[in-house]
Formats: structure tokens, sequence, C-alpha cells
């Protein structure tokens, strides 16, 4: 948000500002993003997670992780550390939100 369009700012609603500020503390990148990972964790499902988090979360992984290893051999290792939190994070956490299925109504005007 542009912070500095203050007279902007006092035209808001004090009540969707509350909002604004409550959904900014949520998605504060702090801590990486703590706030929302504790507020996903204990959301019930069915639950439409923000997959952006995820695929910052695998950038980070692949960045942060060689693909192979050194061995004493000369030849490289697969790095099955890397694959595993790769795993962990598209199976274990992604998959979760899919265990359960979405009954939407059906609206007839819609369709």
């Amino acid at each position: 948000p542009i912070y500095r369009l203050y007279k902007s700012w006092a035209l808001v609603p004090r009540k969707s500002m509350a909002t604004f500020q409550a959904l900014t503390a949520l998605m504060s990148p702090a801590a990486n993003f703590k706030n929302y990972r504790e507020a996903l964790r204990n959301a019930g499902l069915p639950c439409v997670p923000y997959l952006g988090r995820y695929l910052t979360d695998l950038v980070f992984i692949d960045e942060g992780h060689p693909d192979t290893l050194p061995a004493s051999e000369g030849k490289d290792l697969i790095n099955f550390v890397k694959r595993r939190q790769v795993a962990s994070v598209v199976l274990k956490e992604i998959q979760h939100y899919q265990s359960i299925p979405y009954s939407f109504p059906i609206v007839p005007s819609l369709r």
C-alpha cells in the first residue's frame, strides 16, 4: 500500500481500516509469515491457502540447496535432503488441503 496518501487514507472508514490492519498483520512477512502459517494451521477444512507462500518456499529450497553433493569417487550424489524438503511442501502441506472435497452449491444463473 501507498502509505503517504494521507488524505486518501483519512477517507477510509474505521471499520475498513481495522480490517485492513488485521489483514496486514496476518500477512506480515516477519518470521517467514509466521502469523499466516499459524492461522492456516488453525483453519478448518475445506480451506483454500494462498499458493504464493508455497511457491516461495519451493524457490527457497531450490536456491538454498544444491541438486547434487560431491562424492569421494568424483561422482556426484543426488541430494535427497533437498528432495525430501520439496516433497514435504508439495505432498504434506498442499495435498492436505485437497483431502476433503469442496461441496459448492450449484447456482443455476452461473451455469
